[in-house]
């Protein structure tokens, strides 16, 4: 059985020229049949992209950079809200999230900063992309869904945005920071108010929203 980057290598096209999806070749580095933990992946015009301890980096071509963390775990919320609203939060965006996992089967991409929904999402079988421009938040949730066992199901890609993956998906933006580019079918957790949508729910302070577009 394929490990997820391995797999979703046939969804995705180059960012640079939109080459054909499953002609990418794998070379050098830490390989196996079912499995990319390190090495080379170039697409048929000869980009090449690297990926480093299971993160694809996609934003920059043959990055020889060392495995990149940030100094502070982020929390998930872009501010601090009180008990009582946390609480009703999580609450409610574990059922929005439930819904996700439950009615689809096509496979999530997940943008934006997403610690929130891996820290609280339920385990589950889903396949996932996390599309993320920072590594260190990469490295954050692949700690989160190892802790899950869900580590086999979870492909990490770093760039800014997943539209070299051409696929009908569901993707998920906690938090976005360009609310304009958010497409009909994406869920949102989000500080603006004023996006048009579904609120399911304000926090008291209305410092948190819950909101599907």
């Amino acid at each position: 059985m394929r490990e997820m980057l391995q797999k979703h290598l046939d969804l995705i096209e180059c960012p640079v020229c939109q080459a054909a999806k499953r002609l990418w070749t794998v070379s050098e580095g830490d390989l196996t049949d079912t499995r990319i933990a390190n090495g080379k992946i170039s697409c048929p015009q000869g980009h090449i992209w690297q990926v480093t301890e299971d993160v694809l980096r996609m934003d920059k071509e043959k990055s020889e950079e060392e495995m990149i963390f940030n100094d502070r775990p982020l929390t998930g919320f872009p501010s601090e809200p009180t008990e009582s609203e946390r609480g009703d939060f999580l609450m409610e965006f574990d059922k929005l999230t439930s819904e996700f996992i439950k009615f689809s089967e096509k496979p999530l991409i997940v943008k934006g900063n997403s610690v929130l929904f891996f820290k609280y999402m339920p385990t589950n079988e889903r396949e996932i992309i996390v599309v993320h421009p920072d590594e260190g938040v990469l490295r954050q949730i692949q700690e989160l869904v190892a802790r899950k066992m869900m580590y086999h199901n979870v492909s990490f890609i770093r760039a800014e945005d997943a539209q070299f993956i051409p696929i009908e998906s569901y993707t998920i933006h906690i938090f976005p920071k360009d609310v304009k580019n958010v497409k009909p079918d994406d869920f949102v957790a989000t500080l603006n108010p004023t996006m048009q949508g579904e609120t399911y729910w304000t926090g008291e302070s209305s410092s948190l929203i819950l909101h599907q577009k």
